[in-house]
This record gives C-alpha cells, sequence and structure tokens, in this order.
C-alpha cells in the first residue's frame, strides 16, 4: 500500500513539473527593460500605485486559460524557456557544432525521442521501484527518505540557504521547504 501511495505521489509530482514547465509554442515578445506603456494613466498614483504602474499591462495581458497566475515574471519564465529550447533545438540539428554544444545536442536529442522512451516504458525506474518495494513500515518509510536525501533526491523536503528575514546582517541561515503531490 505505501508503495501505491508513493508511485502515485512520485508520478504526480512528475507530471506537475513536466506541464508547468512546458514553454508555449508561440514566440514570445521581446520584453522591455521598462514599459511606459504598461503605465494605467486614469488611476491615481496616490490612491492605488499599483493599478497605476501595472494596469495597462494587466488589462493587455491576461491570465491565460491554462496558467493559474500570470504576471511580467511569468512572461520573462515563457520567454526564457522559448530561448532555452531554441538553443537546445539548435544543438541537437545536424551541423558543426563544439564537443559541448554536441553533447548537449545529443543529450536533448535523447530526451525528445518520444518512441524510444515510450518503448522503454518504466524500465529506467526499475531501480529506484525496487528500493521503495520493500517498505512496510514508518521505520522503512523514514530510512527510504533518508537514503534519497543522501543521494541528491529531494523527497517530501529540502533545505536550502536563505538570509535572516528579519536581520539582513546575520549569515545565511537554512531553510526548508516541504514538497506536496498537488499541482
Amino acid at each position: 500500500m505505501t508503495t501505491r501511495i508513493l508511485c502515485s505521489m512520485l508520478l504526480t509530482a512528475a507530471l506537475c513539473s513536466a506541464q508547468a514547465n512546458r514553454p508555449s509554442s508561440d514566440t514570445p515578445q521581446e520584453i522591455p527593460v521598462f514599459d511606459v506603456n504598461a503605465i494605467d494613466k486614469s488611476a491615481d498614483p496616490c490612491g492605488d500605485f499599483y493599478q497605476y504602474a501595472c494596469g495597462t499591462w494587466m488589462k493587455n495581458n491576461p491570465i491565460p486559460p491554462d496558467k493559474s497566475r500570470w504576471g511580467r515574471f511569468d512572461a520573462l519564465y515563457e520567454r526564457n524557456l522559448y530561448i532555452l529550447r531554441d538553443i537546445l533545438t539548435e544543438a541537437q540539428a545536424p551541423g558543426k557544432h563544439t564537443a559541448i554544444e554536441k553533447m548537449v545536442g545529443d543529450y536533448y536529442g535523447s530526451c525528445m525521442d518520444e518512441s524510444a522512451i515510450e518503448k522503454r516504458g518504466t524500465a529506467p525506474l526499475a531501480p529506484e521501484l525496487e528500493k521503495i518495494s520493500p517498505i512496510k513500515s514508518r521505520e522503512d518509510f523514514i530510512r527510504q527518505i533518508a537514503s534519497m536525501h543522501r543521494n541528491g533526491t529531494p523527497a517530501l523536503f529540502a533545505f536550502y540557504p536563505q538570509p535572516d528575514m528579519h536581520d539582513s546582517a546575520l549569515p545565511v541561515r537554512a531553510g526548508v521547504r516541504s514538497f506536496s503531490a498537488a499541482c
């Protein structure tokens, strides 16, 4: 039972990640450093500065139907994904490339070879599934999570450096982020 739950959590996280990171097929627009056209001059900056500063941009950039939110950083993220995909596609194309470009192109090509991926099925996951299949108790589960963290897989939570939010003069402290299976 625990194995099924863990597998479904891993699958859900992978699917959510794949959907969240998929760039749109449309060529994104150039993003200006400062866009005076984003300003809503009909809004009073003393009454609602955010509406004044971003109102026209929000009106002209509604939230896409496949997103739960949309802002300038989301548009920048989409543009960056498009640019990266273009770089990877170019590295994958036949032609003269440096050794590193060829390596990157070959790796990208192997990841995009859907027929080969489908043919292999879940076989590449077999070693990890074999590690989680014997989990029968809470202690087994805890040991598996610890093992995953030792091997660099942040399961259920992750530690990362973070400045002290109350005193930036203090040294960096550890932060903790927990993961959920919900998208």
